[in-house]
């Protein structure tokens, strides 16, 4: 089976992992911390804008609407409370959203991982092979860009998530979500979704691989153009096999 389960991920978020726990709390006597590294620069309880350094940098917004942006370097950023503005830029940088409706960019660095967390947040990954996790059990839903690159999309709850360039691999696991393959060969998945739940899997331009593990919720599955291989799911179109 080609569809890949929930497993061990570098960044998750929310409380399906102990990684992700606290990423961005703050120590009884320095600094704040984000993804267990001690902040280097620290925003206030007011609405600020944030610049990286050059080198690599550790980010916390704290409280307010902040935009926050890492420049060049490998950073960590924490949005923390507030509706954040987050954009990664050059390197291979790790966001976390917090609590607020957040945006996220992986900006043009070659990686990124982020992770949102509570509030319904936009995540779009950089140029390069990316890893994007949104975890809150939130209403509406997240929306996840993987852009271009082989990306890795994790939707934990309802949203949507759609590939873009390369050969991408989505999994949703709860909720009513939507997942849509980009251009490439993309893979794309869904399991444990609860009766409630309604799910729209279509693949992209390329020859792509849909499976649905669901054996209680509705999914149905449009493979699109290309040679796709559908397994499972409520209802299927456009599937070659």
């Amino acid at each position: 089976m080609t569809f890949r389960a929930l497993a061990l991920c570098f960044l998750t978020a929310g409380a399906l992992a102990a990684p992700i726990g606290s990423p961005e709390g703050a120590t009884a006597s320095g600094p704040p911390t984000c993804g267990g590294m001690a902040a280097t620069i620290v925003g206030t309880s007011g609405n600020d804008v944030l610049t990286g350094t050059a080198g690599d940098d550790v980010i916390v917004g704290l409280k307010g609407d902040d935009v926050i942006d890492g420049g060049l370097g490998a950073d960590r950023i924490c949005g923390r409370g507030g509706d954040d503005s987050i954009t990664g830029n050059g390197g291979t940088d790790h966001l976390f959203g917090g609590a607020g409706v957040d945006y996220m960019d992986g900006g043009v660095g070659g990686c990124c991982d982020a992770s949102a967390n509570t509030g319904d947040d936009v995540l779009s990954g950089g140029i390069g092979d990316d890893n994007l996790h949104a975890s809150d059990f939130s209403t509406t839903g997240n929306t996840i860009h993987g852009r271009q690159g082989a990306d890795d999309i994790y939707l934990y709850s309802g949203g949507a998530a759609y590939g873009g360039k390369g050969r991408d691999t989505l999994s949703q696991y709860a909720g009513d979500a939507t997942l849509e393959g980009g251009i490439g060969a993309d893979t794309l998945g869904n399991a444990n979704n609860p009766a409630i739940d309604h799910v729209i899997i279509r693949g992209g331009d390329g020859s792509d691989t849909l499976t649905s593990d669901d054996t209680t919720g509705t999914t149905a599955m449009n493979g699109n153009r290309g040679r796709d291989v559908c397994t499972g799911g409520t209802s299927t179109v456009h599937c070659e096999s």
